[in-house]
Parts: C-alpha cells; structure tokens; sequence
C-alpha cells in the first residue's frame, strides 16, 4: 500500500500523445535509511510480478476444501513463479532499487531477507550513511534514470527496548534526529524531479517531515502498526502518473 500511495509501481500505463496507451516502467526507487530491507524487497517483488501471499499457506485448512484446495493452491504458485521468472529473464525495462543504511547488520539482514525473498538480484544495497551515501550524487552521472523516487522509514526516536524516564514513559530523541531529517531533505532537493514519500510516526514524526525542506508533503494515509499511529506523507504529483 504504501508504494502504491508513493504513485510508485511496475509499468504503470500512460498515453503517448497520439491516442495510444503504453505501458511505462517506474523510475529508480531508494530507500536510504532500509533497515532489514522491507520497502526494497517489496518493491522488487512487485517489478518482478510476484504477487502477494505467494509464501502464505494454503488456504481452508482445517476444512472439507483443505485438499482440493491445497492442490490449486500449488498450481497457482506455480504459474505465478513462472511469469516471475519470465519477467526478470527478458524484461529489460525492471527498475533500479537501491537501499542503503549505516548499520552492517542491517544490510546485511536486508540481503539475507532478499535472499530468501528471491529478489536479491535485483537490489543493489549499500552500508553508507546517508549523508555519504553514494546514490545521491549519482543522477548526475546518469546512473540512475530520471524519476527517482525516495521511499523511507526514518528513524522515529523510539527504539525496539526504548530507554524509560524516571516517570516510566517512554524516552524520545525527537531533537537529535531533526538533522537526520534535514539531510535527507537536502539530499532528495538536490536531485532533478526527485520525489519522496516518508512513512513516519506520531505527531512528532509528521512534524520531523514537515522539517525536511521537501516542498509539497501531503498526507497520503494515516493508519496503526504496532499499537502506535503511522503516517505516510508524500510529495508525489499524482496528475502525472
């Protein structure tokens, strides 16, 4: 969902001018701040036209229908892991997918889950932070294709054991993470056409977005993860998609 909100996904149509509909593949996507990888592998998972659930257990089990249903199950999975390997075998057109983080053992935890995701092949992943990271100055190279979308998670100052204050409420870092939020602002405004969608937490996460320098973020959709509020704000121009 939150790609497809980014106005990001595999060979979108568009009209060509002359009454004609053709299919358009999307531009390079990246995730700076990837962590074990979800946003990149779902991404490639869905250029490479492998459907949802495609992992998932059979359904009806338990039932009168578990068999027979298991047995078309099986054959769907099948078929869908052909064309998949159709696709990434002749189609030229599969977009760029970076992903980057500081952390080694987040990469690498991203390339693992690649790995078992069956796209690692179509990712290219990077240990860099991001205001070193080597994507950025890229564009100007030509190798990345116009087009870029960035598509993150940023940190929200809140870790998986969070610290606790004297009064047991959680302990944030919202202050320190601001020029975390200000570089990649800065890094996303000095590409061409870039565009950006922030998937953010809290009031204070929209706040940190609304502080990034990116002009134009809306919200896209609010829902709830894990107990807390999350919010998807994005920049994307959606007429011209």
């Amino acid at each position: 969902a939150l790609l497809l909100h980014s106005g990001w996904g595999p060979h979108r149509s568009r009209p060509t001018g002359t009454g004609d509909v053709v299919a358009s593949p999307p531009g390079a996507l990246l995730d700076p701040m990837c962590g074990s990888g979800t946003i990149v592998i779902e991404a490639a998972r869905m250029a490479a036209g492998i459907p949802p659930g495609l992992d998932l257990p059979p359904p009806f089990s338990g039932t009168a229908w578990e068999t027979e249903a298991a047995e078309i199950w099986s054959c769907m999975k099948q078929e869908a892991r052909e064309r998949s390997l159709e696709i990434i075998a002749t189609d030229k057109r599969l977009p760029v997918i970076m992903g980057s983080d500081r952390d080694r053992g987040a990469v690498n935890s991203a390339l693992s889950n690649a790995k078992r995701a069956g796209v690692s092949d179509l990712l290219r992943l990077e240990e860099v932070a991001i205001m070193n990271a080597s994507w950025f100055a890229k564009r100007a190279t030509n190798d990345i294709p116009p087009g870029l979308l960035v598509v993150t998670n940023p940190p929200h100052g809140v870790r998986v054991s969070p610290p606790k204050r004297n009064d047991g409420r959680i302990r944030r870092n919202i202050p320190h993470l601001l020029p975390l939020y200000q570089t990649l602002g800065h890094r996303v405004n000095r590409i061409e056409h870039a565009r950006a969608t922030l998937l953010v937490r809290g009031g204070e996460g929209i706040r940190l977005a609304r502080r990034t320098g990116l002009d134009k973020l809306e919200v896209r959709f609010t829902t709830v993860h894990g107990g807390a509020t999350v919010t998807a704000l994005s920049n994307v121009d959606f007429s011209i998609i």
